[in-house]
């Protein structure tokens, strides 16, 4: 993720707060960890990334219907 170009890390550590619990709210996702001031685009205080791991697929089909 990249918030606006200036954005403090105090703001961008806010901002993923933020992201963390509504992504902790989805029943597919197991495990979130977010990293604060890097991400695969550079380095800065506005950038960020996450990083989920999902349950199983086997569980998952039972509440998907395809």
């Amino acid at each position: 993720m990249n918030s606006k170009p200036g954005t403090s890390m105090k703001e961008n550590i806010r901002i993923m707060n933020q992201l963390s619990e509504k992504l902790e709210q989805i029943p597919e996702v197991d495990y979130t960890a977010g990293i604060a001031g890097w991400s695969f685009s550079g380095l800065g205080p506005s950038m960020g990334m996450f990083f989920l791991t999902l349950s199983d697929w086997e569980e998952d089909k039972e509440r998907v219907s395809l």
